[in-house]
């Protein structure tokens, strides 16, 4: 529950950083312990801009030592999906 409790963190904090709503999801069958991050852009541009607007914030990047021990090296996973209807 603590890896869940950060992850939530990571969200309001991503959230509240870049103007972009960001939500923490996770499966309702299968492996219930993966959790997803999902947020809504309408253009490519636009998420570049909240990326860029997260690099640059000092308390954003201080979540990266704080997930120590939270977060098994790689296993985190980035995938960009486009909405088909």
């Amino acid at each position: 529950m603590e890896a869940t409790a950060f992850c939530l963190e990571v969200a309001e904090m991503a959230t509240s950083i870049s103007g972009d709503e960001v939500g923490l999801v996770r499966p309702l069958t299968g492996d219930i312990s993966e959790l997803f991050f999902v947020s809504n852009f309408a253009s490519m541009e636009d998420l570049n801009q909240s990326n860029v607007k997260l690099s640059e914030n000092e308390d954003w990047l201080a979540l990266y030592e704080k997930s120590v021990g939270l977060i098994v090296p790689g296993s985190l996973h980035y995938a960009i999906r486009q909405k088909v209807m």
